[in-house]
């Protein structure tokens, strides 16, 4: 793998994504075993909102997963995106133990729940 590129696995396949464009606040990769014309996208961007000393000021973390596939009928393409954003506040009232585990909560109802459920408006 080149420097800045990323591999995220879920035991079974590895997808590997290239960086192909980065600044101080955000970064694009491309999964490199994806078609031009209908690519799958990671992108990382990062943040600071509100005035420091303000209750409201923390650092936001987005991470944005995007596929591009055309419609082999119609043949216009289609984007489904997939965000999910991280505000941490910058007080330390809350800490990074915390937010891990926050994090890691999010994490396990994606994996252990019925998205489908989640799709229809169910839940």
């Amino acid at each position: 793998m080149a420097f800045g590129d990323i591999s995220l696995s879920n035991g079974t396949n590895t997808k590997v994504f290239t960086l192909t464009t980065s600044d101080a606040t955000s970064a694009r990769r491309i999964r490199n075993d994806t078609d031009l014309l209908q690519p799958e996208f990671l992108d990382l961007k990062h943040a600071v909102e509100g005035k420091a000393g303000s209750v409201g000021h923390r650092d936001r973390h987005l991470i944005s997963v995007r596929r591009v596939k055309k419609d082999t009928t119609t043949g216009e393409l289609h984007e489904a995106v997939v965000n999910i954003t991280i505000a941490m506040p910058r007080s330390g009232v809350i800490t990074r133990a915390e937010m891990d585990e926050m994090t890691n909560v999010a994490r396990n109802f994606i994996v252990t729940n019925n998205l489908t459920q989640l799709y229809r408006g169910e839940l």
